[in-house]
């Protein structure tokens, strides 16, 4: 082959052929004579007269040494052998000759054929295709000679073809040039680089609109005459445009930014592997992220990214870093001169809309990057925050419009002189440990490209390098070996550098012995230390904080609360299992230091999947009436799942109880202290009857403790629509259109009072640990059941009341009831008996915790943690999965900002919990097995449970956190409303309840993670999550808590839709973990904790009436 692979070369041959009623698909004629061989032929006919699926599309097949580009095109008619005209026109070109400049002219050639035909049969009469042989000569010289031709075909005065009888009854055919859909299918059966995709469904946008069709344009023009012997000749003009250049190479390292609005228009147009990376080029990330984010195979990327290139949708720029150094070009002195560049410059890197940057504030920044100018340092100097200046919008803009480029940094290890080595040489030591990184460190490659490749930042890759004797590097625009051997380039950057090696050694020597004397090696080391012990990284590289709120994605926190929430996951089940596994990888993914599980051997509480848990109730001859469910109705598809467990309180007993025989029933209210001593008062006895309660107000483990303590024989608990569905009960009023819970819903939950594994009170429960008999772990001695509303309604409505009347703050949202207190049952329901029967069993499983690490810079040795439970009794949208869903997000944010050349000063902890709703047992757990280390080198615990379950920001933290999380807010856009901050929002929501100007941050209480690292480490601790507007509905809880409608679609659709609220607070979180992580000076609000103290103990005394042994609490704490 004379061509070089890949380039546009000559058309070989062209034939004709079709499809024959008795001998199958056949070249009817073709020129040369057999250049395509019955060999050759026979290896392709399957694609040249192809099923009906793949007609009318463009097809171009490699196949022993040949290219063949086709249209194979039908008409379907009874008048044809087997009702069809099947037929293809095909250019035969060398295999390795790029042939998609001719798929026009091939496509225009065939339905200029299928018009003759319909119009003249053409095709099907034999003697007017006689002219095809001199038609196809002269379409193979011209072409490849000019690249255009002339084709004039003589038709002679005969009857229509086949097809024209049905054209006459119907609108006139629509030209060439019209909206026929454009579906190109392209077949390869060979190992080329010849990258197609199929781009456009309308030919006229990729005519009209993009530069690939544009250059392979095909002219046309028809033009009948009538010769005086009747016969009519039609002539056709092709013309054929070469193609655009290839793309450059796309490589791992680059950033493709979109520079025009159709690709977005266009998104149906795209072939699927397009559609699915488009969405993550943000300008931003690199190709190998793309990948990564959008689950696509790197090579697929890399083909995606130059095909766009091809088409001028997008350009490549390196990856942006603070790191980075560019420096001017020539073309900005068009900033100067164009007024039009200049508006569009302001309003490019504009931070904010108003008011617009200046532009001398623009100009100053950009004559000020130079060799050697990071843009760190830029940002130091200049603070272009302040001045309404989005430095990467700067750096962006820069570079599209050739304002400024590049400077990459190109490391290069030059070879020692062998005569220097000796056994104890560093070069020597260090030559046989040189790795795959070394041998990239040869000009050739830049740290965008090395770092790209092995995953490190710029500073992981100088670490590893400068330890090597030899190592150098250079700032360039390419890579500085251009095309001289790297051989030949590092000898003469050896001598450059020995040259001015020597000059330097003569200049230090004059100023070393006339000036002050050089500080040594270790006294230089001394001082870098030194300078990173008290730099404040919190206060200075506050561009950092900004980077960390844009980089925050709804989308991405979305797609992992679909993930999270796709089946149910209750502890040491399988799916919980695969989530500990997920999240572990996640955080590898995010270029985490370490990211293990910890494994825990747990007492945990399981229902009977055989036998469910069941309140029944029989009539007076033994008839059963009335049977609970034990599992909600489904109300959307999603909504059930075979391995949803069954309702039931864990850690209650299995047992049979009944009434009947002087066992009563009794409603509790809410089964408070208070309510016990009211029934105590009103003459209602519990002792020997199973009590009824409702959800609210108190813990369901203090609930059963309470009814116990008075001698209940069972507790049934239920959701009162008070509580749960206070604007109705209709299907309407209640999920899924709603967020109110339906009657069916049943609240699961643990009853056991402490925290942590029942069998090993305040030890970890590893492996070989002692474990208290089952027998005495404090776990609850009667049964106890949830319900839905709508099955306590059934059972209510038939309890009497005797002489006791019911308060009636006791009388909740159930219509038609009067919610007697029992014990007995109504007059007609005299005979019935209520049996409550549950099988629940405990037993010992093994479950993990998720820890990673980001470690720290300078403190590696003080932990600043964030953590959430993973496990739910559900598919736990809200309660945990929000708090996980921001979490994992987190943790992409701060690995991307890793890889930008970011890291903490103090190592981050990052904590997936398991079984927190057995009792936080896998907090706990592990603050047990670390509780030392924990203490003195904890900073500050972050719990992020139930992020989102409504749009109020709440927060509730130790003293010492008050202060820092409330000026956090103030750096933070609101949820509701961008133009404010989510401390205005956040402040406004208060001044309404409390008149404060102040928002309320309230001492912590007791009901998640951070109960154990607050109250038996003593780490500062906080809880933050979106809650409920109070002010609207006064509930304890969000209404599905912990029911099988706790779903996607009730966090995506009806509490956070956009998921902007989640981004709130994984922005609140990233914010905050920084403080602590990156001051020099931890920012304890140290006033506010004995100022809360003392109110606290205050508020303690004024409630309890000066009891004594208060008093002398109060005084020993005082003291």
């Amino acid at each position: 082959m004379t061509e070089e692979f890949g380039k546009e070369g000559p058309i070989r041959s062209i034939f004709l052929s079709e499809f024959h009623h008795t001998v199958g698909p056949k070249i009817v004629y073709q020129y040369p004579e057999n250049y395509v061989t019955k060999e050759v032929f026979d290896a392709v006919s399957y694609y040249i007269i192809p099923k009906p699926e793949i007609l009318k599309r463009t097809i171009t097949v490699n196949v022993l040494g040949v290219k063949i580009t086709g249209y194979p095109n039908e008409i379907q008619n009874p008048n044809y052998a087997r009702n069809a005209l099947i037929f293809n026109l095909c250019f035969v070109c060398d295999s390795t000759a790029r042939t998609v400049h001719y798929e026009p002219a091939v496509k225009k050639l065939s339905e200029y054929l299928e018009n003759l035909e319909l119009e003249n049969g053409f095709l099907s009469d034999e003697g007017s295709r006689g002219q095809m042989p001199g038609i196809l000569q002269h379409i193979l010289e011209e072409l490849n000679a000019t690249g255009k031709c002339t084709v004039s075909i003589t038709l002679s005065d005969q009857k229509p073809g086949p097809g024209e009888s049905e054209r006459r009854g119907a609108e006139r055919r629509p030209s060439l040039l019209s909206e026929r859909k454009h579906q190109s299918v392209e077949i390869k059966l060979y190992d080329g680089h010849e990258r197609r995709m199929s781009m456009f469904s309308d030919q006229r946008q990729a005519d009209m609109g993009f530069r690939g069709f544009r250059k392979s344009s095909v002219s046309e023009s028809k033009v009948r005459r009538k010769s005086a012997d009747g016969s009519t000749t039609s002539v056709l003009h092709i013309k054929v445009v070469g193609v655009w250049p290839d793309p450059p190479l796309v490589q791992d390292h680059h950033v493709p930014v979109l520079i025009s609005e159709r690709v977005y228009s266009r998104g149906d147009h795209w072939d699927l592997t397009t559609q699915q990376v488009l969405p993550y080029i943000d300008g931003y990330a690199h190709v190998a992220k793309i990948a990564a984010a959008a689950d696509v195979e790197t090579n697929l990327v890399k083909a995606c990214v130059e095909n766009l290139l091809y088409y001028g949708q997008v350009r490549l720029l390196p990856i942006f870093q603070y790191s980075n150094v560019y420096t001017v070009t020539p073309g900005l002195q068009k900033l100067y001169s164009n007024p039009c560049l200049q508006e569009e410059c302001q309003r490019a890197v504009a931070k904010n809309c108003d008011p617009q940057p200046q532009l001398s504030d623009i100009l100053t920044l950009y004559y000020s990057m130079t060799n050697g100018v990071t843009v760190r340092d830029l940002c130091i100097r200049f603070n272009p925050q302040s001045l309404n200046i989005d430095e990467r919008c700067l750096i962006h803009f820069g570079l599209q419009h050739s304002l400024i480029r590049r400077l990459h940094c190109f490391p290069i290890l030059v070879p020692p002189d062998p005569s220097s080595c000796t056994e104890d040489s560093p070069s020597h030591r260090s030559g046989h440990r040189r790795s795959a990184i070394h041998s990239m460190c040869n000009g050739q490659h830049s740290f965008d490209e090395i770092c790209c490749k092995f995953g490190l930042t710029y500073k992981e890759l100088h670490d590893r390098v400068e330890l090597v004797q030899g190592y150098i590097h250079i700032h360039a625009n390419r890579h500085p070996a251009g095309k001289k051997s790297v051989g030949k380039m590092v000898s003469q950057t050896v001598v450059v550098a020995m040259v001015a090696a020597a000059i330097g050694l003569l200049v230090g020597g004059l100023i070393g012995h006339f000036g002050t004397p050089t500080p040594t090696p270790e006294e230089n080391n001394m001082i870098k230390q030194m300078k990173q012990l008290v730099r404040d990284g919190w206060k200075e590289d506050v561009c950092i904080n900004q980077r960390m709120i844009e980089l925050v994605d709804p989308k991405r926190i979305e797609e992992n609360l679909r993930e999270l929430t796709k089946e149910p996951h209750m502890a040491a089940t399988p799916r919980d299992d695969y989530l500990a596994q997920m999240i572990r990888r996640r955080f590898e993914e995010a270029m985490f230091d370490t990211s293990i599980l910890v494994p825990y051997n747990l007492l945990l509480s399981r229902p009977d999947p055989d036998n469910p848990n069941l309140i029944t109730l029989t009539d007076g001859e033994g008839q059963e009436v009335f049977r609970s469910n034990y599992k909600e109705v489904p109300l959307q598809k999603d909504d059930s799942d075979p391995n949803f467990v069954d309702a039931f309180n864990a850690y209650t007993p299995a047992g049979s109880v009944e009434t009947g025989a002087g066992a009563g029933l009794v409603y509790a209210n809410y089964g408070r202290v208070e309510d016990f001593d009211k029934l105590e008062e009103l003459g209602v006895s519990v002792n020997g009857s199973i009590v009824i309660a409702r959800y609210g107000k108190i813990f369901r483990g203090n609930k059963l403790q309470h009814a116990q303590d008075r001698g209940a024989l069972g507790l049934i608990l239920f959701s009162d629509p008070e509580d749960v569905a206070p604007e109705g009960l209709a299907p309407s009023d209640v999920y899924p259109g709603t967020r109110w819970l339906p009657g069916s819903g049943m609240q699961r939950g643990t009853t056991y009072i402490g925290d942590g594994d029942p069998l090993t009170p305040g030890w970890p429960s590893t492996t070989g640990a002692y474990r208290l008999p089952l027998e005495e772990a404090e776990l609850a001695k009667i049964p106890c059941q949830p319900i839905g509303y709508d099955d306590a309604k059934i059972i209510l409505e038939k309890m009497g009341g005797g002489s006791a009347i019911t308060p009636e703050e006791w009388k909740g949202g159930l219509s038609d009831i009067q919610y007697n207190l029992g014990p007995d049952f109504l007059p007609q329901y005299q005979t019935f008996t209520l049996r409550l029967t549950t099988h629940n069993t405990n037993k010992v499983f093994r479950n993990y915790n998720v820890i990673a690490t980001i470690r720290g810079e300078v403190e590696p040795d003080r932990y600043v943690l964030i953590g959430n439970h993973r496990d739910a009794w559900g598919y736990g949208a809200s309660d945990p999965s929000s708090g996980t869903a921001q979490l994992l997000e987190t943790a992409r944010v701060l690995g991307q900002l890793m890889k930008e050349g970011w890291r903490p000063r103090r190592t981050l902890v990052f904590c997936s919990w398991g079984a927190e709703e057995f009792g936080l047992i896998g907090s706990t757990e592990w603050v047990e097995e670390h509780i030392t280390k924990l203490q003195e080198r904890a900073v500050m615990y972050l719990n992020t449970d139930t992020c989102v379950s409504g749009p109020i920001l709440n927060v509730k933290a130790s003293p010492l956190l008050k202060g820092p999380i409330t000026d956090v807010t103030k750096m933070i856009p609101g949820v509701k409303n961008d133009d404010v901050t989510l401390y205005e929002e956040w402040a406004a929501y208060h001044v309404i309840n409390t008149n404060s100007t102040e928002p309320e941050v309230p001492v912590l209480g007791s009901g998640s993670d951070y109960a154990h690292f607050s109250f038996y480490a003593g780490i500062p601790s906080a809880d933050v999550w979106f809650r409920r507007d109070k002010n609207k509905y006064d509930i304890s809880i969000y209404p599905t808590y912990h029911t099988g409608y706790d779903t996607f679609h009730t966090v995506s659709q009806l509490v956070d839709p956009g998921f902007k609220i989640h981004t709130g607070c994984s922005r609140l979180a990233l914010l905050t973990l920084r403080q602590f992580a990156d001051s020099a000076v931890l920012p304890y609000s140290l006033p506010d904790l004995p100022s809360t103290m003392t109110e606290a103990l205050n508020k303690l005394l004024d409630t309890k009436d000066n009891k004594q042994t208060l008093l002398d609490v109060y005084d020993k704490l005082r003291e």
